[in-house]
């Protein structure tokens, strides 16, 4: 399966010898660069996840002087550019330091960029990231067209369960349901058209005072 594993070796002994083996190490990266590529279109959580354990795959693995040629192209340069003129932005900024750092993480992302183009450049297996997105996103177009021919499949949580449903969904320690027995969709539709209650009524953001967002920006939660 692999051109670098020894005849009689399995995949498994390979995977864990990834310790004293560089070849494991790369394979190792390789396969977690896959997952990340298949849970792109499905989850931002589990990019994160996976994201932090390649991260902590690939450091043992770098190769010092490889690293610097690879970081000084230009291709690697962008990403890097870019993130520290988000950097700098944050120092024309008068909120609190704990609120610029929170606003300028999402550009530390792009510090993935350049690892990524590294590693790469080193692996035979380039095109299974490729492969790998490909299939993710093939699969995420056809569960679309599955639920578009029955929505019941996404509108679960909004259908009645003890005589309460929800209206709108989101965090669930701030989101409760709201009294209703519509069951189905067409019973939602029906609920509607007659219902005098807001739609987002069982958000408890939306009880609270017209800058309540406002404060959780300045507290640095946004």
């Amino acid at each position: 399966m692999d051109a670098a594993r020894e005849p009689g070796t399995s995949l498994p002994s390979f995977i864990m010898s990834a310790r004293h083996n560089q070849a494991a190490r790369i394979f190792n990266i390789d396969v977690l660069t896959a997952l990340i590529a298949i849970l792109l279109p499905w989850t931002t959580t589990g990019v994160a996840i996976v994201g932090a354990l390649w991260v902590v795959a690939l450091l043992p693995s770098i190769e010092l002087r490889p690293l610097l040629r690879s970081l000084a192209r230009p291709i690697s340069i962008l990403p890097i550019a870019l993130f520290a003129l988000a950097l700098i932005g944050t120092l024309c900024s008068d909120a609190a330091w704990s609120v610029r750092l929170h606003a300028v993480g999402p550009t530390a992302k792009l510090l993935i960029l350049p690892l990524l183009f590294y590693h790469c450049e080193r692996s035979p297996r380039g095109i299974w990231v490729f492969k790998a997105f490909l299939v993710s996103c093939i699969a995420m177009v056809l569960v679309s067209c599955l639920v578009a021919f029955y929505p019941e499949l996404s509108a679960k949580l909004y259908f009645s369960r003890g005589g309460k449903r929800f209206r709108s969904l989101g965090e669930k320690d701030i989101t409760f349901p709201v009294a209703s027995n519509a069951s189905s969709i067409a019973e939602i539709i029906a609920e509607l058209e007659t219902t005098r209650q807001e739609e987002r009524a069982g958000r408890a953001m939306d009880h609270e005072r017209e800058d309540a967002f406002e404060r959780l920006r300045a507290a640095g939660y946004m």
